[in-house]
This record gives structure tokens, C-alpha cells and sequence, in this order.
């Protein structure tokens, strides 16, 4: 709209308030404004387009200030699932306004927020609160104990991971790499990058030959499929190979990696919310086999070997099914369903390793 249009419109409205604009007098009755004495034509017409001048710089201070709040929300949310993504964070069952509020949670550091726990203790490995109303302090305690390196074990090595951002096309920040560094007492020893994949926190697990490093495309927007991959790295630090998983699944997240043994790594990973894969690759980064089994929605959050097979942390713990275990054989096929449970007792599972051909 032009200027003139501008005009003719605020004018066709001015018009029509001047005609129906009427005073109360002292009785209670109404009668019209008086009106002024008349003005020379060109009078009249300054007087109308300062009327109309002051009523569209009014219309423009408000659509201003009306589109600044909305860029801020969409930028504010962006920002959000950028960092839910950046973290590992699952938005599943969340709308869009409490993406936004845990992001603001996390980030000033309150941990106060109903469904800030739930997000993380969907995401960390391992359960480290029981209790389904934990404080603030316990809440930032299991963040801050696992968002910035992952511990290998007792051997003094972990792992940082750093994320370089760039511009992208849609106007915003985007994931231009990751970084993965490996220290042993706090000396580097090598780094990759993995250009556009996200690699976080307890995605490094230290194998015979090299180091298995996983991670999960980037995404902007919860519409955007998500796809699981997969690296070795040598004992230097170079990657030898990245693969891509293609299981037919829009998301597919990487849970877990086990060494066989025998020269082969076995992969577990989660296919959309309801489906579990077992996958074994070689060294050469050939996929071998891959089964897929339909199951109740839920997490994986352990993975270890046991035998010539393997045991599955699955569940949801916020539905109090936190310590279900599915033992699967080296296809992938569901041996056993077993579940801790009780009537007067919460039970969970922190960690599994094997051990001497026990878990």
C-alpha cells in the first residue's frame, strides 16, 4: 500500500468517526459536537493529513513493534531446538512454548522448570535420580555432571566436544561441525570433526581397534528427519570411515556401540519412538546384518554384551519403567522381556558393563 492509499483509507475512516462523534451534556442527553468555525480549503486539508500522517505512523509503531515480538519468539524458539539438538535433547511431547522454557531453564541455570528434569533424565545415560520430584540442585548436579565431557573410565581419558556454527540460507546459525577431542589428564591426545553432524556427551566409546564415535544429523526444525551415524577413529585420531544408517526410518538416533570381540561392532539404535535396531558392522565399516523390532514407546538407555548376545535398557521413567530389560541374541532377535518391579519401591538401573562374560 502507498502513501495516497494510505491516506484514502485512514481519510475514510477519519470521515465517518468526525460524523458520529457526539457529546453528553449535562442532562444526560446527547447532541453533536459543536462545530468550529470553517477554515479556508487549504486549511482543512493540512489539518486532515496531519490527522492522517499521525494516525499511520501510529499503525506503523504498532506492526513494528507487533513483528519485533514475533521475529523474537521465532528466533528464541530456533535458537531452543537448536540447542535441544545441540545437547541430544528429545522435544518429543512437548509443545512449543515449553521447548522454549526449558531452553531458558537450562541456559540461566534455574533448573526450576516442571519439565526440565523429564528432558534430561530422557537423554543422559543412566538414571541418576529416583525420585520423581527432584530438587533444582539435583537436577543441575546430573546436567552439569554429564553436558560437557564423558569419562572413558578410571584411566584418565574423556572427551570434549565443541560445536563451530556458521550462517545458513534460512537466516540463521546453523551446525557447520563438531568437534571430538580426547584427553588424558587433561592433554590432548587427537581430534576430529564431523562437518554438519552433531556429535555430543556419550557418544565416544574406546574399542580394541580405535575409537567408535557416533552422532545424528543436524536439524533446525522438528520436521526435518533425523539420521543416525557412525565413525571409527584410529588410535591417531584420523576417521577411517563414516557411515550413514539407513534402516527406512525418518529418525533413527544411535544408542549405543558394543565391541564383539571379534572384529565387529554391534549398534543399537532407536528407529522413530517405537522400534529398536540391532546392527553389526565390521571394521571396514560394512554393515553385516540389521534387525528391527517393534516395541512400546520408550528410551534406550544401557547397552552392554552378554555372552554371544546382548541386554537393552528400555522404557520410559516417567512412567516408573526404568529397569526393563530386553536380552537380545547377536541377530537381534528378543530372547526376554524382564522387568524390576514393586508395589512399595521404585527401582532403576544406572549403568551395565560386562564383565567376565557377566553384565
Amino acid at each position: 500500500m502507498n502513501r495516497e492509499d494510505l491516506y484514502r483509507a485512514i481519510g475514510s475512516a477519519e470521515d465517518e468517526l468526525l460524523e458520529r462523534s457526539e457529546l453528553q451534556n449535562e442532562y444526560g442527553e446527547t447532541e453533536r459536537k459543536p462545530v468550529e468555525p470553517k477554515r479556508g480549503r487549504g486549511d482543512s486539508k493540512r489539518t486532515r493529513n496531519v490527522w492522517r500522517i499521525a494516525v499511520a505512523a501510529c499503525l506503523v509503531l504498532a506492526l513494528g513493534i507487533g513483528g519485533a515480538v514475533y521475529a523474537n519468539d521465532v528466533r528464541e524458539y530456533r535458537a531452543a531446538v537448536a540447542f535441544f539438538d545441540e545437547n541430544g535433547l528429545s522435544t518429543e511431547g512437548l509443545s512449543r512454548a515449553d521447548v522454549k522454557a526449558v531452553y531458558r531453564d537450562i541456559t540461566t541455570e534455574r533448573f526450576a522448570y516442571e519439565k526440565t528434569a523429564e528432558v534430561i533424565m530422557n537423554t543422559v545415560p543412566g538414571l541418576e535420580i529416583a525420585q520423581k520430584e527432584p530438587t533444582p540442585e539435583e537436577v543441575a548436579e546430573v546436567w552439569n555432571r554429564n553436558v560437557w565431557s564423558q569419562p572413558l573410565s578410571t584411566s584418565g581419558v574423556t572427551y570434549r566436544f565443541d560445536h563451530i556454527e556458521r550462517m545458513g540460507e534460512e537466516g540463521f546459525t546453523v551446525l557447520d561441525k563438531s568437534i571430538v577431542t580426547c584427553l588424558k589428564d587433561g592433554e590432548e591426545l587427537w581430534a576430529a570433526e564431523y562437518p554438519d553432524i552433531l556429535v555430543t556427551y556419550g557418544t565416544v566409546v574406546a574399542m580394541a581397534d580405535g575409537t567408535a564415535v557416533y552422532g545424528q544429523s543436524y536439524r533446525w526444525s522438528s520436521q526435518q528427519p533425523v539420521i543416525g551415524y557412525l565413525s571409527r577413529v584410529s588410535d591417531d585420531g584420523t576417521i577411517l570411515w563414516t557411515k550413514r544408517l539407513d534402516h527406512g526410518f525418518q529418525q533413527e538416533t544411535i544408542a549405543g556401540v558394543v565391541d564383539n570381540g571379534d572384529g565387529t561392532w554391534a549398534v543399537i539404535s532407536r528407529g522413530e519412538y517405537n522400534v529398536i535396531c540391532l546392527s553389526q558392522f565390521d571394521l571396514d565399516g560394512n554393515e553385516l546384518s540389521s534387525c528391527s523390532t517393534e516395541v512400546s514407546n520408550g528410551n534406550i538407555y544401557n547397552f552392554a554384551r552378554l555372552g554371544d548376545g546382548y541386554l537393552v535398557q528400555y522404557g520410559q521413567w516417567y512412567h516408573d519403567d526404568t529397569a526393563r530389560i530386553l536380552r537380545l541374541d547377536r541377530g537381534g532377535s528378543v530372547l526376554s522381556n524382564i522387568s524390576y518391579e514393586g508395589d512399595d519401591c521404585f527401582y532403576t538401573i544406572t549403568d551395565m558393563i560386562e564383565f567376565g562374560g557377566r553384565v
